[in-house]
């Protein structure tokens, strides 16, 4: 049980609790004492919450990767002043990983979920060659990725254990662009 709704501008909602009037209120995505499962968290799609002083409808589910749960996020696009994610390269991770993929929210790039053996040092890593280049993140510990239900089509179906792919694709994708970028 590692889902989370959400609502707002990608604002995560604790499912388990309601303030006075009834609203559910905001979820710490690090306690997993605000996780629920899939189902408990579909459920409460379109109810209203509280959160930071604002009022919304429960807009959809994300996802906490850590424990061995990843996501590698690419993104880019003119909503985020960059470059669009080429193809070739969603289509290189997700047929390395041959698990779950979908579009992001902006509708360009893709996330990519599963699970590995490894965490990155940070947590949170990414690369980006430019200030207008596509963006790819690699997350490991404790980060909420909002899913969109957009499956990409190809030969990922269910998140599986990819370790293999998943640390090839970090050394290439992460680790030796930001090697390089130092030297």
């Amino acid at each position: 049980a590692r889902w989370v709704p959400w609502g707002g501008n990608k604002i995560p909602v604790n499912g388990h609790h309601r303030n006075g009037s009834g609203e559910y209120t905001g979820a710490d995505v690090t306690d997993p004492a605000s996780w629920m499962s899939f189902d408990a968290a579909a459920n409460i799609i379109g109810k209203n919450c509280f959160v930071a002083g604002q009022k919304f409808h429960v807009a959809g589910i994300g996802f906490v990767v850590g424990d061995g749960w990843f996501c590698i996020d690419a993104d880019g696009g003119e909503k985020h002043g960059r470059d669009p994610v080429p193809q070739d390269v969603i289509t290189d991770l997700c047929s390395r990983t041959q698990s779950y993929g979908e579009m992001p929210i902006s509708g360009n790039g893709c996330h990519i979920f599963g699970k590995c053996d490894f965490e990155t040092e940070k947590g949170k890593e990414h690369f980006s060659a430019s200030k207008t280049s596509y963006e790819l993140e690699f997350f490991t510990r404790r980060k909420y990725v909002i899913l969109t239900g957009n499956r990409i089509p190809g030969p990922g179906g269910d998140a599986i254990e990819c370790s293999e792919a998943a640390r090839q694709i970090y050394d290439e994708y992460v680790l030796m662009p930001c090697i390089e970028r130092e030297e």
